[in-house]
């Protein structure tokens, strides 16, 4: 099956001695979930990206299956005499189990983001051989598990090599081991363990817990770190808050390193950039209403904000008009009304009058009381 997406639908492949998935794309179902089964002596997985699946729980002798328990997760379940996966990545299951009657052949892959179920191992790889040439596991976590136990657990009859893996921000409970590992020949080299938060680290040696008996041992040129060194740093998240960190999307910051979450901006503030690590206050004449905003609206009509970081405009009063900038108001003259546009000023007419009038009235008034006063006085002279 080349290039093969499978989404809702459900899926079954048998019948087939040997079955291979090139470029298949394993689509989020909905809540009432696809199957998606295959039955084969020889299953390969190629090229592909099998992330976050949903589907009802299947589970075929000789076979693969993909399924979930309700909406919180999805297992992925491989019985099969041959295994091989190849740059693929598998992400975001409950568990990932793999049982081979012969060989499990890993290269190129990745293996994250792995939640576990409560007291179910999250990661068996199981098989005569065992193989892993760059295969990454990352994020892997587990709950309620026994002390005997391990977040990752390796069996192989035979041989058990593992060349230039990582094993990064993987989380433990208790005392647990992150690799319980058995074979005849067990082989590490080349492998990085960085950022797994184990509660007891031995720095010279990766965090493993080796059951029983095997004939050779080999650990060699593998980089352990009891602490980790990659931090996200401000405006990154990640789930654990290192490796694999994201930039907050726009209307979101982070001011502190390690972060796991990113917090909103508050309204009346904003960033419009991914990665900030702090939220701009709205300027004078703006606003923000909304948390999480990735920009801030200007006050319009007869609005305005006289102050950063406003969550909300201010009407002008009665007689006041917004300035240009929406910044502040402004009181129309003593001969102006608000005009119907709420945002500029018009003259009043009758106020216009009433100032040409008064002044004529008076002039009028100071004549008229001036020759009164003339006419009184020549009356007196006249009868003298």
């Amino acid at each position: 099956f080349y290039n093969c997406t499978f989404s809702e639908a459900s899926v079954t492949i048998t019948g087939f001695s040997h079955v291979l998935l090139f470029g298949a794309v394993l689509v989020r179902g909905a809540a009432t979930a696809s199957n998606f089964s295959i039955s084969s002596t020889m299953l390969v997985i190629e090229a592909s990206d099998l992330t976050d699946a949903i589907s009802s729980t299947s589970n075929n002798d000789n076979g693969v299956g993909i399924g979930n328990v309700g909406r919180g997760g999805s297992r992925l379940i491989v019985n099969s005499v041959g295994f091989i996966a190849s740059q693929t990545t598998f992400v975001g299951f409950e568990v990932v189990h793999v049982f081979a009657q012969m060989s499990i052949h890993m290269d190129s892959t990745k293996v994250s983001d792995t939640t576990g179920l409560d007291g179910v191992l999250p990661v068996i790889l199981d098989a005569t051989d065992v193989t892993l040439e760059g295969v990454t596991f990352q994020n892997l976590a587990a709950s309620n598990l026994d002390d005997d136990s391990a977040l990752l657990q390796l069996y192989a009859t035979h041989q058990l090599l593992l060349d230039a893996c990582q094993f990064l921000g993987n989380r433990l409970l208790n005392d647990i081991p992150l690799i319980e590992a058995s074979g005849t020949l067990i082989n590490i080299t080349q492998s990085v363990f960085d950022c797994n938060s184990v509660a007891t680290t031995n720095v010279t040696e990766p965090p493993l817990s080796i059951p029983g008996s095997f004939d050779s041992l080999v650990l060699h040129s593998n980089i352990i770190s009891p602490s980790c060194p990659f931090q996200c740093s401000l405006g990154y998240y990640s789930q654990y808050g290192f490796l694999e960190c994201q930039p907050c999307d726009a209307g979101y910051y982070t001011d502190t390193p390690n972060a796991t979450d990113c917090i909103p901006c508050e309204p009346g503030s904003y960033s419009d950039s991914p990665a900030s690590t702090v939220c701009q206050l709205c300027a004078a004449g703006w606003h923000g209403e909304s948390w999480a905003a990735t920009s801030c609206s200007v006050c319009s009509g007869r609005y305005v904000s006289f102050d950063q970081g406003s969550a909300n405009c201010t009407t002008c009063g009665d007689n006041e008009i917004p300035t240009e900038d929406h910044r502040k108001c402004e009181e129309c003259s003593w001969n102006s009304d608000v005009a119907t546009d709420g945002i500029s000023c018009e003259l009043n007419k009758s106020r216009i009058s009433l100032a040409v009038v008064v002044p004529v009235m008076g002039v009028v008034i100071i004549v008229l009381c001036t020759l009164v006063i003339f006419l009184v006085y020549r009356l007196r002279k006249l009868k003298d």
